[in-house]
């Protein structure tokens, strides 16, 4: 946060605490993790593959059926990780743009203040030169209040978008987001896979990157051909 002389009375109650580093990195470990669902969804298929490949009957025909369904499930899981990787992305870029807009409230304010101030200084009645300033602190305080306010707004329409918080119908607080259908074919010995955070960007804010989109058939192609969140 600015360290200026009025910064805490004009910014102090709006100025985000968090890293928008943060944000990122958990947009990382998310688009991290869906990547590795993509994959065990195709190692899925490819089993299933091999064996319609080698051997025909009931059995084989129920076998490739239930690995399919299990490479839907990885999909459908790995969707999910993208879309709330989207979104703390988007926080990430939010917070960090709202650090940007809050410095520059208080740097304008202040130099309206150090107008005042020469001004007092060189014979301006300080009654009302004190009343202006008090005046700049005020205006300047309501526009920071005004663009926090904006942004909170923001990234909680951005947590609705993806079923989290109050807001979302799929997501409620303490809710685990790795749906029954995943949680089962974990109990049943299919791996889930790793997929940690991606390492530190420069400055802080990171440059965008495409997540996968839908399920147009050429960037699903492409998204499983990577194995790699970049």
């Amino acid at each position: 946060m600015p360290q200026r002389q009025f910064s805490a009375t004009i910014i102090g109650g709006g100025w985000p605490l968090t890293d928008p580093q943060n944000f990122q990195s958990a947009a990382d470990a998310q688009h991290a993790k869906g990547v590795d669902l993509l994959s065990n969804a195709d190692s899925c298929r490819e089993a299933g593959n091999q064996v319609a490949a080698e051997q025909s009957g009931h059995m084989v025909d129920g076998f490739v059926h239930k690995v399919n369904q299990y490479a839907s499930t990885y999909t459908k899981q790995a969707d999910r990780y993208f879309t709330f990787a989207r979104v703390c992305e988007e926080c990430a870029r939010l917070v960090y743009g709202l650090r940007e807009d809050l410095d520059q409230i208080d740097a304008e304010a202040h130099e309206a203040i150090r107008k005042v101030m020469e001004a007092i200084q060189q014979g301006f009645p300080a009654a009302i030169g004190g009343a202006q300033i008090m005046e700049i602190i005020a205006a300047a305080r309501a526009a920071a209040a005004a663009k926090s306010a904006e942004v909170t707004s923001a990234i909680s329409a951005k947590a609705a978008e993806a079923g989290l918080g109050s807001a979302g119908q799929s997501q409620g607080a303490g809710a685990d987001p790795v749906d029954n259908d995943l949680r089962d074919l974990a109990n049943q010995g299919v791996g889930m896979g790793g997929g940690g955070p991606g390492g530190p960007r420069a400055n802080g804010m990171p440059t965008s990157r495409l997540l996968r989109p839908g399920h147009e058939a050429g960037c699903w192609c492409a998204a499983r051909g990577s194995r790699s969140p970049r």
